[in-house]
């Protein structure tokens, strides 16, 4: 045919169609489409914003202990994954205009703005029956006693009381302002974006949170303390919300001008750090006043939030719990003075420490005062700063009646009772209450309620810490300071984090951050400055810098805070370590391959039990819900699935041969007609022997990173237990026998006789001390105002302590 000439298609037979005919014909068959669903089906994207951000796990979930208070909130919790940035305003704006968009912060306000009566309740207070029999029974005793009263009559006295009371009250109460709630609110919106990116909340969680104010019952908010800034953050997000503020505990070292009455009107009430004027004395009018106060405002359904740890922490570690504020609405749940209470723990996430560095304080310095010109002035540090982001993350709301029932102690001695021995036969065996040495039987109903409420602080703290988002900076620091503590390359722990972002996902944690890995690592670095970490130019690879922490004093104390947060992932783990290294001899100086010696389950759960009871003032292991023997059980079964441990190919075929004796023997033994036989002997069962799998350089480097991770811990207790050893010889003042600790510990830095610089830290040494008096190897009394410290007299505390020696010396075989 030739290119370019029309050459007609030939007829088709009559009776036939064209493949194009039938296919015209089959397409006007069809019923008639719907215009609009296909332009529907053409404009709309397949993937939205909504589909492709980032979930998130849900962290906080009540624990199985509560299943009501599980079940009543989570289906709210499923609907709505993944975090916010409540500084950015712009995707609340509805319609927004030119003004608007011009000014997003102010039309946000006005558009969010909530009003709620908060109630005063101080005529409640002082018609309250509770504070007049104390103001009546402290009269009489200023009475009896003319030298202190000067001879007025006690109507007089009791009138002075009053006033003072009122007084005190006037100082004490708060006076919440929902216009000041939203001014401050416009105003943070504004102040905090000037040195944070981002506050992120997890929208599931406020939703839960939501639900839970719904039910017109107190929410209590227990947040870990971290900052000053942790004192508005939680009205904030409230407010963000629309919902109430509570009414916050502040401690009356912040009652300094003009930052009192911001904090009144914000919420804030201010209690003594102190509640007792005079050492061994109690101040009946205050305790009763305070007691009052707070029950009165959980009469009015009024939440309220108080930091269960008390103070800051300062070494990054979560604080044990103080339970004197959660007594009282403990108290007024179970006398029905309140129907209930949700409780709400909390965790706050910062990047980076908005309040300083605790240098003064870690090297033994005391604390400075706060007062107006030093706040200002840390006020205008952190305004030219920059500090990342802040996570945080509000856990689900239970029960206090629920938990209050499920929780009662019985009058039944807990039956883990262990026996400390040792493999010296000079030591005598002495009796520890198995950890955590809580379930005692009560001596009254008084010493019940007190055990309900420490077990609630610390469901409650351990709930907060496993609920927390871990930050870059946190992840950066703890590797420096435990895989790459000698230094490396941003190629090396790039990598490192992402195996260690992939661990920590396994465990159900969260994450404060997203993106590349590498660029995760640069904004850590730029976050934490050059001061903490050094950074060198790489020959190599111009790219790929060269890293090194600063151990030096006091910045290692820096990087240890941060480290710190990402502790608890690895804590029942990092123990089973170290039992398992104290017991098997095994040494990681050894370059020559070893043979490790043998152990069993019972005595590493055992070992593990006593590591835990010695550690009890430092970490919470396990709820009180739970069982650290079965926990412990859990992490041995995945050190053997992992091949960390193992047994004897000979020990293996010896196993095999006795089960198969035994199996043997009971089935003659069940087909026999004698009935007279040992049962011991049909049902022996003898126990599996392991050794560690030291030799393997994965298995060896996967120890040495658990017992680096804890070693830091131990090696303060080292410390201490050897000064008391060799220089506690008679009863000294406290206060001198830290200073004295402190400067020991850092003349062993100076002469690099510590693995760890930080274990110097005063903070860990106070907590040490602490722990061997709640053991028995220290005494401690009050004499005047002195707290007065003293080797303990029980008949074996040396050999004890000798003992607590050569287990902690496993530390020496990381080096």
């Amino acid at each position: 045919m030739t290119r370019g000439i029309h050459t007609p298609l030939p007829t088709p037979p009559p009776g036939r169609q064209t493949t194009r005919t039938r296919d015209r014909n089959k397409f006007e068959a069809l019923p008639s489409l719907n215009v609009a669903a296909i332009t529907s089906f053409k404009t709309t994207p397949f993937v939205t914003a909504k589909d492709i951000r980032i979930i998130r796990p849900v962290t906080g979930l009540c624990c199985d202990c509560l299943p009501i208070s599980k079940k009543e909130l989570l289906p709210d919790l499923v609907k709505e994954n993944g975090v916010c940035n409540i500084l950015n305003v712009k995707p609340y704006l509805r319609n927004a205009g030119w003004l608007q968009k011009r000014f997003p912060v102010t039309a946000y306000c006005l558009q969010k703005r909530a009003y709620h009566q908060y109630p005063d309740i101080s005529m409640s207070v002082f018609v309250n029956n509770r504070l007049l029999e104390a103001i009546q029974k402290t009269s009489i005793a200023w009475y009896s006693q003319s030298y202190k009263v000067g001879g007025k009559d006690i109507q007089e006295i009791q009138k002075s009381i009053v006033l003072t009371a009122k007084k005190t009250l006037q100082r004490m109460k708060a006076c919440i302002s929902s216009s000041l709630i939203n001014f401050t609110g416009w105003f943070l919106l504004s102040f905090l974006s000037t040195f944070l990116n981002n506050i992120l909340v997890h929208r599931g969680q406020m939703s839960m949170i939501r639900s839970a104010t719904e039910k017109k019952i107190p929410m209590i908010y227990l947040p870990l303390h971290r900052s000053h800034l942790d004192y508005i953050l939680i009205t904030f997000i409230l407010c963000h919300y629309e919902l109430r503020a509570p009414f916050v505990a502040a401690g009356d070292n912040l009652d300094i001008p003009f930052f009192n009455s911001l904090m009144r009107g914000l919420g804030g009430f201010f209690i003594r750090r102190r509640l007792d004027k005079k050492s061994g004395e109690k101040d009946i009018v205050y305790r009763t006043l305070l007691h009052t106060y707070l029950e009165e405002l959980l009469k009015h359904n009024e939440g309220m939030e108080f930091f269960i740890e008390g103070g800051r922490s300062r070494s990054g570690k979560t604080n044990l719990p103080k339970g004197g504020l959660l007594s009282i609405i403990t108290e007024s749940c179970s006398k029905g003075l309140i129907p209930d209470a949700y409780i709400v723990p909390v965790s706050i996430s910062y990047d980076k420490i908005i309040d300083g560095n605790f240098y003064r304080e870690q090297m033994g310095l005391p604390k400075i005062t706060e007062n107006f010109w030093r706040a200002m002035k840390g006020i205008f540090n952190v305004l030219i700063g920059d500090y990342g982001s802040v996570r945080v993350d509000f856990c689900q709301p239970f029960s206090m009646k629920e938990f209050i029932a499920r929780h009662q102690v019985t009058n039944k001695v807990d039956e883990n009772v262990l026996v400390l021995v040792d493999s010296s036969p000079e030591i005598a065996p002495v009796k520890v209450a198995s950890y955590p040495c809580l379930r005692q039987a009560p001596c009254s109903t008084t010493d019940e309620d007190r055990l309900i409420v420490q077990y609630l602080a610390e469901h409650v703290l351990h709930t907060a810490i496993t609920s927390t988002s871990l930050m870059s900076t946190n992840l950066v620091c703890f590797l420096l300071l435990t895989k790459h503590r000698s230094g490396t390359r941003i190629s090396e722990i790039t990598n490192s984090l992402e195996q260690l972002v992939r661990e920590i996902r396994q465990v159900g944690r969260d994450i404060g951050f997203c993106g590349d890995m590498r660029d995760v690592v640069h904004s850590a670095l730029s976050l934490l400055g050059t001061k903490l970490i050094l950074v060198e130019p790489n020959p190599a690879d111009e790219e790929d810098l060269c890293l090194k922490p600063n151990l030096k004093l006091p910045y290692v104390f820096e990087l240890m805070y941060y480290g710190n947060a990402v502790l608890y992932v690895y804590l029942l783990e990092s123990v089973v370590t170290v039992a398992v290294m104290y017991l098997t001899k095994s040494n990681f100086a050894c370059s020559e391959a070893q043979e490790s010696e043998e152990t069993t389950k019972e005595e590493i759960i055992f070992t593990s039990e006593e590591i835990c009871r010695l550690l009890q003032q430092e970490f919470i292991f396990v709820p009180p819900c739970k069982n650290l023997k079965k926990e412990l059980s859990e992490v041995i079964e995945s050190f053997k699935m992992r091949e960390i441990l193992y047994q004897d190919e000979q020990y293996e075929n010896k196993q095999y041969d006795y089960h198969e004796k035994q199996w043997s023997k009971s089935l003659s033994d069940s087909l026999s007609w004698e009935d007279d036989y040992d049962d011991e002997d049909a049902m022996g069962v003898q126990e599996e022997k392991y050794k560690v799998n030291i030799n393997r350089k994965h298995i060896r480097d996967r120890l040495r990173f658990l017992l680096s991770i804890i070693a830091p811990t131990l090696e303060s207790y080292l410390t201490t237990a050897t000064y008391i050893n060799l220089y506690l010889k008679t009863e000294t003042a406290e206060e001198d026998f830290m200073l004295r600790l402190n400067s020991f510990s850092k003349s062993l830095v100076s002469d690099h006789k510590l693995i760890y610089n930080e274990s110097c830290a005063m903070d860990s040494l106070k907590t040490c001390v602490k722990s061997f008096q709640k053991l028995g190897i220290l005494d401690s009394c009050t004499a005047g105002n002195l707290r007065i410290v003293g080797l303990s007299e029980i008949f074996n505390v040396k050999d004890r302590l000798m003992h607590y020696i050569r287990l902690l010396e496993v530390i020496k075989t990381i080096s």
